[in-house]
């Protein structure tokens, strides 16, 4: 495995080839090592095989495996959604806080919209977290995508309680207009034209749908922008996502629609990830 991963020019074939098997196994790396000299049976020697194959064609591991972890969960992903990246973590921590500001009693629910949810991983993780808290969510899960929203669906049965979600296919907003405590966006936010150019696994095996964000990366944005404020509740706010270096465009075309620059978080490269806007 290692030499052929070394020979098809992975960087590290030797971390490559433990999170295969691990993919395929589910044996942690620990365990790998534990039981390194245990002999592999016939059926996982094939599934195996057809998992670096998978690689050598430069399908990522959790495309491979099936699932991504994201905020301490295990959720499944398709070739229909993104792989849900760590720095988005930073827009469920502060749209948690958000929720947190927002809670007033066991009475009320606070109601929130994760459109462009993907695989739900936005949505969901920030239900998981306040269910610990004892706070009650209203979540509606948007998404353009059909077979998205079966990943969706599986997450939220497997992580949530079936009580506290729905989900919508619709074009970034449900049909049924409603005003939101919160809304999370992590939309597509790629140039069109700069696709191309991403890693291979993401260019050639994550769904251009949730990258394409137009010309510019911002066609989205102006839409949320434009259309944003019909949705959301007296002192709401509005979380997205920004691509590196977006940050100050994005904020341009907020402001000039009337919405204000509450918050910026940087992620750990320093770049304004995570920005939240209100329309008080």
């Amino acid at each position: 495995f290692r030499e052929t991963l070394r020979l098809a020019g992975f960087d590290d074939p030797g971390k490559e080839a433990r999170a295969l098997i691990e993919a395929v196994t589910g044996m942690t790396i620990e365990q790998q090592i534990l039981y390194r000299d245990d002999k592999i049976d016939a059926e996982t020697m094939t599934r195996l095989d057809e998992a670096l194959s998978m690689r050598l064609r430069r399908i990522s591991i959790p495309q491979i495996a099936g699932y991504s972890w994201f905020d301490g969960h295990r959720f499944d992903v398709s070739k229909d959604t993104l792989v849900p990246r760590p720095e988005t973590e930073l827009l469920v921590r502060q749209a948690f806080h958000y929720v947190k500001r927002n809670h007033h009693s066991k009475m009320h629910a606070t109601s929130v919209l994760d459109t462009f949810t993907g695989s739900g991983a936005i949505g969901i993780a920030l239900g998981i977290r306040c269910h610990k808290e004892k706070i009650v969510l209203d979540l509606t899960l948007v998404d353009t995508s059909p077979e998205a929203l079966n990943v969706v669906r599986k997450n939220a049965k497997r992580l949530l309680t079936e009580d506290s979600w729905r989900i919508e296919q619709a074009d970034i907003w449900p049909n049924e207009k409603k005003a939101f405590d919160i809304i999370t966006a992590n939309p597509p936010y790629v140039k069109s034209d700069e696709i191309e150019h991403l890693m291979p696994e993401v260019s050639s095996h994550e769904p251009h749908l949730a990258l394409d964000g137009g010309p510019d990366g911002l066609h989205f944005y102006r839409r949320l922008a434009k259309e944003g404020a019909s949705y959301l509740g007296h002192e709401g706010v509005l979380i997205l996502e920004a691509g590196a270096g977006q940050a100050e465009a994005i904020m341009s075309i907020f402001v000039s629609e009337g919405w204000s620059d509450v918050e910026r978080i940087r992620d750990a490269a320093g770049w304004e990830r995570v920005l939240v806007f209100s329309r008080v």
